[in-house]
């Protein structure tokens, strides 16, 4: 392979680089402090929010699809499933 044809070669990404678990702290509309997290793991996510009290909600769940075949760069999708909505 020479060096024009790596610079030049579609970078490949993998839904195993996704794998893991993210979480950011963020204001709830009654200015409480919640942390929203997102957890991927063999091709499955999950979106929960952890509130004051402990309480902790699944605001969506599903499968995560990495797609390299259409476009110069791989498109993720998250499939929620329609169970997934938690009620409040």
């Amino acid at each position: 392979v020479t060096a024009e044809t790596a610079f030049n070669a579609k970078p490949e990404f993998h839904l195993k680089s996704l794998r893991g678990s993210w979480t950011c702290e963020d204001s709830a509309t009654n200015g409480s402090t919640q942390y929203k997290t997102l957890q991927i793991e063999e091709g499955k996510f999950a979106l929960t929010v952890s509130e004051r009290g402990g309480r902790v909600r699944v605001i969506a769940q599903g499968e995560v699809i990495v797609d390299a075949s259409r476009t110069e760069r791989s498109v993720v999708t998250f499939n929620a499933t329609q169970d997934s909505q938690s009620s409040p």
